[in-house]
């Protein structure tokens, strides 16, 4: 299964692992036509010879619900982490890493906090050591609106958060 992009495939020196794949695998799953596009020009520098789609999608299929169940999963939400009623909140999800950017999502909840006094951000996920620096240096520097921008950590059940979310911030760098 191929589901990274070409720059995250150099930057961890996967280049033979790709060579190999098209030499041994029977068949070479992609997530997504593009990602199979994006490992032929930049990576292959050839067409792959036994390649399948398959998306991904959603794989926690118990957070897939009717609209008519989000405003309480949103109000769960807010009861556990103690936040305002009329909060709106934001969720990223994943380990956060240089490469999933928490950082990045953390600058843009800031700044959508300074013009939406209702939104909250919730970063569910462990961070590497150099993005809870980040994150912790940014936040900081950031004053009461710090208080918009909840690291949750790691969590084996996000179902209520996607249910409740008003949106999925993905501030990937590739």
């Amino acid at each position: 299964l191929v589901h990274e992009l070409p720059g995250l495939i150099r930057a961890m020196q996967l280049e033979a692992g790709i060579e190999a794949l098209e030499s041994h695998a029977r068949h070479v799953v992609f997530a997504s036509d593009m990602i199979r596009l994006r490992t032929e020009a930049d990576c292959l520098a050839r067409p792959w010879s036994r390649p399948v789609i398959l998306p991904q999608g959603p794989y926690l299929q118990e957070s897939v619900t009717a609209f008519s169940a989000k405003e309480d999963a949103a109000r769960e939400v807010r009861r556990r982490l103690d936040l305002p009623d009329k909060a709106t909140f934001v969720i990223g999800a994943g380990y956060g890493d240089h490469r999933k950017a928490p950082d990045i999502f953390c600058r843009w909840a800031l700044e959508a906090a300074r013009r939406d006094s209702n939104l909250h951000f919730l970063w569910i996920g462990g961070l590497s050591r150099e993005m809870q620096a980040a994150c912790e240096a940014i936040l900081a520097a950031s004053g009461r609106l710090a208080g918009r921008v909840h690291l949750l950590g790691f969590s084996h059940d996000i179902a209520l958060f996607l249910k409740g979310a008003a949106a999925l911030a993905l501030c990937a760098r590739e």
